[in-house]
């Protein structure tokens, strides 16, 4: 046996998905290492971007399939964001309606507050 050190990868036999571990030690170690129902290629793949095509048993890019669950997550959040974003865009609109069609009061003394200050911005 060899003292030779490998760096491994596992992959499934009949998928060609990798494990996602990787051993570097001697062959006694990957052979202790190495996942059930796995075989051992060398090299340090990721399982999120290689797979190996099991016609040749070559190492090729793969993209996993995505999680339509993670992906309704991820809409549903860029909703919740996008309708509080539009959410506090209203109170301005609201406020300007309001002032258009002549409501005076506290909203005219707001909006005379505001107007002052955003002349010390330019």
């Amino acid at each position: 046996m060899s003292d030779r050190l490998r760096q491994v990868s596992f992959y499934h036999p009949e998928t060609g998905l990798f494990h996602g571990s990787i051993v570097t030690g001697s062959e006694k170690a990957i052979e202790l290492n190495t996942p059930p129902g796995h075989v051992a290629i060398d090299g340090a793949f990721d399982p999120g971007r290689h797979r190996v095509d099991l016609a040749t048993r070559q190492v090729v890019p793969h993209t996993p399939p995505r999680d339509p669950a993670l992906d309704a997550a991820h809409a549903a959040a860029t909703a919740a964001a996008r309708i509080a974003d539009l959410e506090r865009q209203q109170h301005r609109a609201v406020r300007e309606a309001l002032l258009a069609l002549g409501t005076g009061g506290r909203l005219a003394e707001i909006e005379a507050e505001i107007s002052a200050l955003r002349s010390t911005l330019a």
